[in-house]
Formats: C-alpha cells, sequence, structure tokens
C-alpha cells in the first residue's frame, strides 16, 4: 500500500520543534561573533552549511540572522543563515552587503564592499515565499525547494563590489577570474544560507599588520519587492503592484528599510 505523506499532518510538531531548537540556538550565541575561526579544510561555496557543522557563531538581533565569519591562509568566509521567511525575502530583495572598513575610512570614508545577490530591477526573479506550503505532499514539497533554487541561481548572476584596488569592475559576474565567489541556497526547511569567500590578498590595504579589521553587514531591503513596489509619498504611504497579490503594508515598510551591525575581526591563525 502506497502512503501519501503530507508535510500538514506531521510537519507541524516537526516545525514546533524546529523552530524551538532554533529559538534556543539563537539565545545561547552571542549578538555578536566574539572569536575568530580557522575555516575547515572542506570548504566548498554551496550554500550549504554541511562543512560548518550546521553551526554558527553568533545570532544577530538587529538584522535576525545567523552568522560565521572564519579564514584559512586564503580566503575570508562570510556565512549568513535567514531562518525567517521575511528576512529571507528582504535579502532576496536587496541583497546583503559586507563592508570591510580600510584604516583610512575615519579620513576618507573609503571600505571595501561585496553585495550579493544583485538583480537587474526588470529581471528580478520570481521567488515567492509567501506560498503556504503546509498541505504539499513531499514530492510537490521537494519541487517546491527546487524551483527556489533553480529561479534563484538563474537570476543571481552578478556581484558587485567596490574599494578593491585591484578590481576595476564594479559588477562582476559570480564566475570572475578573481576567485571572489559567493552563492545562496534554500534548504529542505525553506531557510536562505548565504556563503561568500574573498581572497585575502585583496584586503592587505584594510587589515593592517595586526590582521584585524572592522566590518559592517547589512540587508540592504529594496522598495520593489515580489513584483510590487513601495514608495513613500507626501501624507503616507503607497503601494503599487501589477498583480492582485501584493504583499502586506507591514512586510513592505520592513523590507524596504535597511538593517545592519557591525563588529570587529582578526584572522585566526594555525
Amino acid at each position: 500500500m502506497k502512503i501519501s505523506i503530507k508535510i500538514g499532518h506531521k510537519a507541524p510538531l516537526l516545525l514546533y520543534a524546529t523552530v524551538c531548537s532554533l529559538t534556543v540556538n539563537a539565545q545561547k550565541l552571542p549578538n555578536k561573533q566574539e572569536t575568530a575561526l580557522f575555516a575547515p579544510t572542506n570548504v566548498k561555496i554551496d550554500g550549504k552549511t554541511t562543512e560548518w557543522g550546521n553551526t554558527f557563531q553568533a545570532y544577530n538581533k538587529a538584522t535576525e540572522v545567523f552568522y560565521t565569519i572564519a579564514n584559512d591562509n586564503d580566503n575570508l568566509y562570510l556565512i549568513i543563515q535567514a531562518t525567517e521567511p521575511i528576512i529571507a525575502r528582504k535579502i532576496i530583495a536587496g541583497g546583503i552587503t559586507f563592508a570591510i572598513n580600510t584604516p583610512e575610512k575615519s579620513k576618507k570614508g573609503e571600505q571595501i564592499t561585496i553585495s550579493y545577490p544583485v538583480f537587474d530591477s526588470k529581471n528580478a526573479p520570481n521567488i515567492n515565499l509567501r506560498i503556504n506550503t503546509d498541505d504539499l505532499s513531499q514530492l510537490d514539497y521537494d519541487l517546491f525547494i527546487y524551483d527556489l533554487n533553480t529561479e534563484f541561481a538563474k537570476k543571481s548572476k552578478e556581484i558587485k563590489l567596490s574599494g578593491i584596488k585591484a578590481i576595476d569592475d564594479t559588477l562582476i559576474s559570480i564566475y570572475n577570474e578573481y576567485k571572489i565567489k559567493p552563492m545562496a541556497a534554500f534548504d529542505d526547511k525553506k531557510q536562505y544560507t548565504y556563503e561568500l569567500a574573498l581572497p585575502l590578498k585583496y584586503l592587505k590595504p584594510a587589515i593592517g599588520p595586526q590582521s584585524s579589521f572592522s566590518y559592517t553587514i547589512t540587508l540592504n531591503g529594496s522598495t520593489r519587492v515580489e513584483g510590487a513596489r513601495i514608495e513613500y509619498i507626501e501624507g503616507g504611504i503607497r503601494i503599487t503592484s501589477p498583480g492582485t497579490s501584493a504583499p502586506s503594508m507591514n512586510d513592505m515598510k520592513f523590507i524596504s528599510s535597511p538593517t545592519y551591525f557591525t563588529g570587529e575581526y582578526t584572522l585566526a591563525k594555525k
């Protein structure tokens, strides 16, 4: 006899347990990463946290993301995970900017910045995380996750850069000659994981002789969200959408507003 497993039947308990586990983990972690971490030898930039033991060094309350910064002898790594759909929607709308402050920042305002994903506003991915997946069969749910990742991978082909003196271009392909590698993907719980590898040779002006630097991680937000647009007009806010299912006003306001935090990191040695 064939049994069709419905996520909606048993998932509430599983989802509840997962949410509780994530909440407990977030409560145990510091708001900002406190120690340096030497990266594992098998790092693969694929939007998965397997080689990191599916754990993070901090949970930042301002941005509501888990994150880890690590390094080896060649690269600096940034791993970010959004477990809440609204946060993933915000990241997809406007991307994440990782800014590394140079020693001259206080005088010249210089930063090294890497932003990903970057989408053309006319060619944004058709990703809808507001869909209720509770009643989908396991097969349909797996297909839903597959379609999310396929659509995202198809449209997220560029990285925006500034402040790297060795690279003149400000917009480069993810398949670039500079070995700057970003990737992001949704897992089977609809959690969004972002990974970045940045060669350390580009950071020499920023890290100084002490191999330390300050950083800012920003969830940029966007006024364009899932096909709709939010406009701040005199006397209030206006939402325009070509479709009939524009996100809620609260969601639009939240997604359009950038959130960020700052921290410091010293390269780990092995």
